[in-house]
């Protein structure tokens, strides 16, 4: 990749975000600032070099005025104010990408280099774990107390993201876009890596959507199936005690988020059924995201809302239930259009390009169920902002289809 100044320019905002992540940890206000200036440099970016796509103009003239009304509706304006701008972020993402839309090869190529930079602070991170040294990623109570981020004795790889299931998320959109477009040096190391750091970060929805989309793309879906069994009977034999914790975990998660519902996800979704409005929500910042916890909204009271025993949580870790309670049927239904108005573009494109598209809809479509990656800027930037570029680079790759280093 040729550095050179328009190149450095439009990935400088996607660095800013991933900065931010190591900020939101060691100096939040700092983590915040940073992300604000890459959305507003998002913009003006957007407005100096590109056009505008005139579908996406269409689409979100028609959800503005809905995130209007319920921004007056909200119990506050602050909370309201937050949320507006996490609302706006996927469709700041989605006009940038536009801009981005003849630069594939260039965000690829820096995408490659930071996943590579984020393996090499993930080894450091082990090596600094192994040793007890407090690491910058650690989450700190004012009690004194020091979260690490570890299962059954084990790191959660997170790289420079400071976020075990972001940092699959990476791997995941990486290892399809590594196997389907990248024929330059060391592939099969870098799919081996992908791969190998998802499984570190043990992130058990991250791994499970991975095994779903390999499947669902796998010609021969057998030998999907009997090298998984394989594998899996591998490590239960070299570490079976490690297994046994793993499987009863999963477990208790299934129990508690789909076969009993006794978590703030699942109560979250029958709220979500219940009280959702046609036509209003219950305004911004009311309900699920950290705006609603952090300015105590009034919903929960009235909803009597179960928390499950864990009334200190930040959100109620699902995105959808948020998005129809505060903006209603209508206006989240429109909203979620938004994020498939680069699909007008797919005429004529060939269809490995659009098996791309469609493992980074699914990736992220199912993480939302479990994070709020809808409105991330990190895992935006890794997914929704790719979308064009993936559209237009496989229109022009008339001759050449991959890219080399």
């Amino acid at each position: 990749m040729k550095i050179s100044i328009k190149n450095t320019v439009v990935i400088f905002p996607i660095l800013l975000i991933f900065v931010s992540e190591y900020f939101r940890f060691v100096y939040p206000v700092a983590g915040l600032v940073l992300k604000l200036v890459s959305v507003i440099l998002m913009v003006i970016i957007a407005i100096v070099y590109g056009k505008l796509d005139k579908k996406l103009v269409f689409f979100s003239f028609l959800v503005v005025p809905f995130l209007i009304v319920h921004f007056f509706a909200s119990f506050s304006y602050r909370a309201a104010c937050e949320e507006l701008f996490r609302y706006l972020f996927p469709i700041v993402v989605l006009f940038y990408g536009y801009t981005l839309r003849k630069q594939f090869e260039v965000i690829f190529k820096f995408l490659l280099f930071f996943l590579i930079l984020n393996y090499i602070a993930q080894i450091i991170n082990y090596l600094l774990w192994w040793q007890g040294i407090d690491q910058w990623f650690y989450i700190y109570s004012p009690t004194g107390r020091v979260n690490i981020p570890a299962v059954s004795g084990i790191l959660r790889a997170t790289g420079l993201m400071g976020f075990f299931s972001v940092f699959g998320f990476f791997n995941i959109i990486m290892y399809f876009l590594i196997s389907f477009l990248y024929e330059g040096k060391f592939k099969k190391i870098l799919l081996i890596s992908t791969v190998v750091f998802l499984f570190l970060s043990l992130s058990f929805k991250g791994i499970v959507t991975f095994f779903v989309l390999l499947f669902f793309l796998a010609k021969n879906k057998l030998k999907i199936f009997v090298t998984s069994l394989f594998t899996f009977l591998i490590v239960t034999i070299a570490f079976p005690l490690k297994v046994v914790f793993f499987v009863d975990n999963a477990i208790v998660r299934l129990r508690a988020y789909i076969l009993e519902g006794t978590s703030a996800r699942s109560e979250s979704y029958r709220i979500m059924f219940r009280e959702t409005g046609f036509l209003f929500g219950e305004g911004l910042g009311a309900f699920g995201g950290p705006a609603s916890t952090k300015y105590n909204s009034p919903f929960y009271e009235e909803v009597n809302f179960n928390w499950f025993g864990l009334p200190n949580l930040q959100t109620t870790d699902t995105y959808y239930p948020h998005l129809f309670v505060e903006l209603g049927f209508i206006g989240a239904t429109l909203y979620l259009l938004i994020f498939f108005v680069p699909l007008f573009k797919l005429k004529q494109l060939n269809v490995k390009y659009l098996k791309i598209i469609l493992i980074v809809y699914i990736a992220l479509f199912l993480d939302a169920l479990f994070t709020y990656s809808l409105n991330n800027l990190v895992y935006l930037s890794i997914s929704m902002l790719l979308i064009y570029p993936i559209i237009y680079y496989g229109k022009s790759s008339k001759i050449k289809s991959t890219i080399s280093c």
